[in-house]
């Protein structure tokens, strides 16, 4: 059924309205998210964590209609906002948490440090990498751009840790970073890659083959020296990474790195 938008922005401007009373809010949210359900879209619902992710089935427009609707509000309240992000976090579908992480990209200018203690919260309890990213795109790439070098440490300190989403997201700050022509601090960029080239968990590597061609892309003359040392590695998932990428690169640099991976 179509969308009727100028119902459902007068409806999400109600609800934003609500913000002063947060559980309020998101229980107005979620019914929101149900009544305009798409139920003719079939549910990619599968085991995640011992577990059926929920969804709403809500259209992505509404998702983004109630964004809009919340930011004014968002910005004026973010005490509200935070304790809004926790709820609807809590509540658990997949919408709800991506529009949780959209409130939370709202506050990061104002709040850098609340919203990245919550992201270290949140990103470890995931239970898929949809939700990730959405965390990532939505509340870290805020902090990103706005102190790069200070967010490169945090995600130097993600690749460490054994909780696979986290490494997913430390992947993504790099992919973030090179779609963005204003920063060019390529060696904390490399470093962050460096120590997952290795990674074999099958929701990390995507990430982390995604970041290097975005790399690869902008700056490949900068990538080919990395591309080589990972060529020369004892390791299968970092010569992966050198035959994913190598695509991008002028066919004599396509010959010299075949010679490495044969090495």
């Amino acid at each position: 059924m179509p969308i009727d938008v100028p119902a459902l922005r007068a409806r999400a401007k109600a609800v934003a309205a609500r913000l002063d009373d947060p559980r309020a809010c998101a229980a107005e949210i979620r019914k929101l998210f149900r009544d305009l359900a798409d139920h003719s879209r079939r549910l990619n619902q599968r085991p995640v964590g011992g577990r059926l992710d929920e969804q709403l089935r809500t259209p992505a427009p509404v998702i983004h209609e109630m964004g809009v609707a919340l930011r004014v509000p968002v910005q004026r309240n973010p005490a509200a906002a935070a304790e809004l992000a926790n709820a609807l976090w809590a509540a658990g579908s997949r919408e709800e948490r991506r529009l949780a992480s959209d409130i939370l990209g709202i506050l990061a200018s104002g709040s850098p440090d609340e919203v990245l203690q919550q992201l270290e919260a949140l990103l470890p309890r995931c239970d898929g990498a949809e939700i990730v990213d959405a965390l990532v795109l939505g509340a870290f790439k805020p902090l990103l751009l706005r102190e790069p070098g200070q967010a490169l440490v945090v995600a130097r300190r993600w690749t460490l840790q054994r909780n696979k989403w986290l490494r997913r997201a430390a992947a993504l700050s790099v992919y973030t970073l090179a779609q963005d022509a204003r920063w060019d601090d390529l060696p904390g960029m490399f470093e962050i890659l460096r120590k997952l080239a290795t990674d074999s968990d099958p929701t990390v590597r995507p990430a982390v083959v995604d970041a290097l061609r975005a790399m690869t892309a902008a700056r490949p003359l900068d990538v080919r020296p990395f591309l080589h040392e990972q060529a020369v590695r004892n390791d299968h998932n970092s010569r992966f990474l050198v035959r994913t990428v190598m695509k991008l690169l002028p066919t004599d640099w396509q010959s010299d790195l075949v010679r490495d991976l044969r090495s």
